[in-house]
């Protein structure tokens, strides 16, 4: 049964995304230069090796429960978010610290679209030690979710979308 702060932090992630995405949305129709981000030049000229990168950083894979009180268990083939949040990973990119996957069919939301999840590792935050933004989670197409904009790694407290990145702690 989920308790009211569960159903909050669930209400406060969707809006959270919500507004992620509508941000992001806006900066996109907003840009008045036709010329591509760096950015977008790297991922352009990095996707043939990023496609063959298959091999997950240790560090990010087994069970975790973020700063929000969720739990998350992270292998090289899926990123669930327990309980019922399902996304399988059908690349990552450790240069770039993302990977892409596909949300599950039975998701309750966005079911079968894409996602790409960016990640940073943390140091001095013990007892976290990665976060993670959610980049986009409702793509109609695998590349559309890779071409996403990044987050900004550099401000973890405001680089998704404004939002902080979700700091992750291992558990048992």
């Amino acid at each position: 049964m989920r308790t009211p702060r569960t159903l909050q932090h669930a209400d406060l992630t969707l809006r959270r995304t919500f507004i992620a995405l509508l941000t992001l949305s806006f900066a996109s129709a907003c840009a008045t230069s036709n010329t591509p981000s760096a950015s977008a030049q790297r991922r352009a000229t990095s996707n043939t090796a990023s496609a063959k990168t298959t091999t997950a950083p240790a560090f990010l894979l087994g069970n975790f429960d973020d700063d929000y009180g969720s739990h998350f268990t992270v292998s090289s083939s899926d990123f669930l978010q327990l309980p019922s949040g399902r996304f399988r990973i059908v690349q990552w990119n450790v240069a770039e610290q993302y990977f892409i996957a596909q949300n599950d069919s039975v998701n309750r939301s966005d079911p079968g679209k894409w996602t790409r999840i960016d990640w940073l590792p943390l140091t001095g935050l013990e007892p976290y030690t990665w976060a993670f933004c959610f980049s986009a989670y409702n793509a109609t197409t695998r590349a559309a979710a890779e071409a996403a904009s990044s987050a900004n790694r550099a401000s973890p407290k405001t680089g998704c979308a404004g939002f902080p990145f979700t700091r992750m702690k291992r558990t048992g």
